[in-house]
């Protein structure tokens, strides 16, 4: 592309502007690497190639707290005019160029899709790449209230509706759930316990944070019993696709400070989403919420979403904008064995959940009329099956949360990785490198920050098998003989450990002969 191309309005001045002309020549010499101290002064520059308040705003986007913010423009817009893949790698930097200088930005020469790291507690973090163009929306998620001072006022983050392909319908985009890309802004705490004194005046990383589906879904919906809501943003294809390359490169690049009232999940979004939606320097409709409940019911009554689908909760779920807690559901399945079974043993949930798995078996084998009941009734059996398996999600993440908290607290991670390397490079060292080590470096954030957006090339060591069930009895038992022969086993938390384990084998058998009685 012609400089012409990339910044006509500087181009037009240049011509009407000699000491502007020298300096945008001496800028652009390719055989020469201009220093600050040779020509880049602020005080000697011409206003056209000083940072103005929108660059300092723009800056705020991918910066690093743990770095020196002094930046040269002058350089950073040198790199824009010469350097070919610059908006492939600086899509925020590229985007805030072309604004100001009147150009088109384009990714014409992107040919390349762009990375996410992706968090799930049940398959392993992954490596994936997205190419922008078959992203269909992008949607701003709400997870309702939930317990603790964190998230008292709900969660907000965005969605990409990934498409199979670019062709497909938008009912095929809403249906292709396991391939959409969930990111929002989070503190790094230590483990799963946040010091509040930290969350409140500052000490924690923030960054933006990727997951799958599968991981938003269960964490809210079943974990946590939180409802989530979906909301699409009026967006052209155009500022979809820029919207994808920005997140990715905020996703790499930007650590920050995280508070809990003044650059929490909401706050933060909003710098971008104000860029989105072309709302930078409007006093009057800029984005400005401290809390994601506000900046929620803001965006549902605004022309810039597409809030009539969540006017019908019962429609909204049927297309995939909303996604109901699940416990009602539990319940219900609860209450159904309780009501045609007379001796049915549990009233409740919370009875359900307090009481042990070998129990809960037992309770169901050791009384004829129950037992006799879940054998000749496929819909009361699958009831059962329901309860179970929801006590074997459960299981898994606490043991995954367990594991996590005994290697923060008792510094495993070096000896793990130290294990790691003795063991042959068979599926037992990758799985437990997928499903638990990267993990690991992604929460205690230990994942590398990058300049911009990375090639793929230089993730190599993100890259793994998505196949693995980390929340299988093979994963569980190889990282339990791991901590094993890392903490003794009268230490506290290898008790609980092992408790955990012996909840979740016997869950599973559960689940296996109630299987058998189909």
């Amino acid at each position: 592309m012609l400089l012409s191309d990339k910044t006509p309005a500087l181009m037009i001045a240049a011509q009407q502007d000699a000491l502007l002309c020298s300096q945008l020549s001496q800028l652009t010499n390719v055989n020469k690497i201009p220093t600050e101290s040779e020509s880049f002064s602020v005080d000697l520059l011409s206003s056209e190639l000083q940072a103005d308040e929108r660059f300092q705003h723009t800056r705020e986007l991918i910066k690093d707290r743990h770095q020196s913010q002094e930046a040269v423009y002058a350089l950073i817009l040198r790199e824009y005019l010469i350097e070919k893949d610059f908006a492939c790698r600086h899509p925020i930097y590229a985007s805030y160029f072309a604004r100001r200088y009147q150009a088109r930005v384009s990714y014409e020469d992107c040919h390349e899709p762009v990375p996410f790291y992706l968090f799930d507690s049940n398959q392993g973090s992954q490596l994936v790449s997205i190419d922008p163009k078959q992203v269909r929306e992008v949607h701003l998620v709400f997870a309702s209230e939930g317990e603790g001072v964190a998230s008292s006022f709900g969660h907000v983050s965005v969605r990409l509706l990934v498409c199979p392909d670019m062709s497909s319908s938008l009912e095929s985009c809403q249906r292709n759930l396991f391939n959409h890309v969930f990111l929002g802004y989070v503190a790094r705490i230590d483990g799963f316990s946040m010091n509040l004194l930290k969350g409140f005046f500052g000490g924690y990383d923030a960054h933006l944070f990727g997951s799958t589906f599968r991981e938003v879904f269960r964490a809210n919906t079943l974990l946590v019993d939180r409802d989530l809501y979906s909301l699409p943003l009026n967006l052209s294809a155009q500022q979809v696709e820029q919207v994808v390359r920005d997140l990715s490169e905020i996703h790499w690049s930007y650590r920050g400070n995280y508070r809990f009232i003044t650059a929490n999940c909401a706050t933060l979004l909003q710098d971008l989403l104000n860029k989105a939606l072309q709302l930078e320097g409007q006093s009057d409709a800029e984005l400005n919420f401290l809390r994601p409940d506000s900046l929620f019911n803001k965006l549902k009554n605004s022309p810039l979403t597409r809030g009539e689908v969540l006017v019908s909760l019962e429609k909204a779920e049927s297309q995939g904008y909303f996604f109901p807690r699940n416990r009602i559901y539990y319940q219900q399945a609860l209450n159904t064995l309780a009501d045609v079974i007379d001796s049915y043993p549990y009233a409740n949930l919370e009875q359900y959940d307090q009481t042990r798995a070998a129990q809960r078996m037992y309770d169901v084998l050791v009384s004829n009329s129950v037992y006799a009941t879940l054998a000749n009734n496929d819909y009361l059996l699958e009831a059962q099956l329901l309860l179970e398996e929801r006590q074997l999600v459960y299981l898994q993440f606490e043991l995954f949360r367990k594991v996590i908290d005994i290697v923060i607290e008792l510094q495993l991670l070096d000896v793990m990785q130290a294990q790691l390397q003795t063991l042959p490079n068979s599926l037992d060292k990758k799985l437990l490198q997928h499903c638990y080590v990267q993990p690991l470096l992604q929460i205690q954030m230990l994942v590398p920050r990058f300049d911009g957006i990375p090639d793929i090339g230089a993730l190599t060591d993100f890259q793994s098998n998505t196949d693995w069930q980390c929340g299988s009895q093979q994963a569980q038992q190889k990282i339990f003989n791991m901590m094993a022969s890392a903490v003794p086993d009268d230490h506290q938390h290898m008790k609980e450990l092992k408790v955990l384990e012996q909840e979740l084998v016997q869950t599973l058998d559960n689940i296996e002969t109630l299987e058998a009685l189909f």
